[in-house]
């Protein structure tokens, strides 16, 4: 397995966010995409905590993923202040008690997923100088109350703000963004040779010949948005720590 698990959390493939996503990956040198869209799961959690839902093959193979990887990398718009439900539904199926996370006599989470590092591209229409008003809860939830939750550590959040509003020099500044984002991190992880893909057909798990790519095993496909050109966001260098 790679050394990052990049999850695309956008339910479109012509999403900016899979783009993004893309670009990374590619720039890491050692990392695999796991498109959440593709995966064949149920995202609900039916029966709360009370009783397990049977794991799907496609979310174990992410579950597995989750664990191999040593850098974990997140790509996802921020949607009614939160994320997509298909990354929430994963989220609340792929982390679980006793797996992912344990609690300690205090009631305090103790993280099973430690020693791992991790990034959020956070995508949103909201244009930067009006964060500070409507807030970023979309950020807090998936840093903060996830994946600093199972243990992840430092995890930091770049922001990429004001989707619709963006040039077309400004869209080729994230992708260099995110691609400098991914050299870096490859470097410190050692990476190799490109191992870089989007899922793959069901159960194959091998090397696509026709693109060179590593993919994980999934079996279904995804719904698709009705956007028609990819999801756009204004640049955003900073990062931060939550």
């Amino acid at each position: 397995m790679p050394n990052a698990l990049v999850i695309d959390g956008h339910p479109n493939p012509d999403s900016l966010s899979a783009a993004l996503a893309q670009s990374y990956a590619s720039a890491h040198g050692d990392a695999v995409v796991l498109a959440l869209r593709d995966l064949y799961f149920d995202p609900h959690m039916r029966f709360g905590y009370r009783r397990r839902i049977p794991i799907e093959p496609d979310l174990q193979a992410a579950r597995d993923a989750l664990h191999e990887a040593r850098r974990i990398v997140i790509v996802a718009p921020m949607w009614w202040g939160g994320v997509p439900a298909l990354l929430k539904g994963f989220f609340d199926r792929a982390l679980l008690p006793g797996d992912e996370y344990r609690m300690s006599k205090l009631g305090m989470p103790i993280g099973l997923l430690a020693g791992r590092s991790g990034r959020f591209f956070m995508l949103a229409d909201t244009p930067a100088i009006a964060l500070p008003f409507t807030g970023n809860s979309a950020a807090g939830q998936v840093a903060r109350h996830t994946m600093r939750f199972v243990g992840l550590r430092p995890f930091r959040v770049h922001r990429f703000l004001g989707v619709g509003a963006a040039s077309e020099a400004r869209i080729a500044r994230w992708f260099e963004r995110a691609a400098a984002l991914g050299a870096a991190d490859g470097a410190r992880d050692g990476a190799g040779a490109s191992r870089v893909s989007g899922a793959g057909s069901s159960g194959s798990g091998a090397l696509d010949s026709s693109s060179g790519t590593d993919a994980l095993p999934v079996s279904g496909g995804g719904a698709r948005t009705s956007e028609s050109r990819p999801e756009r966001s204004a640049d955003s260098t900073l990062s931060e720590v939550v």
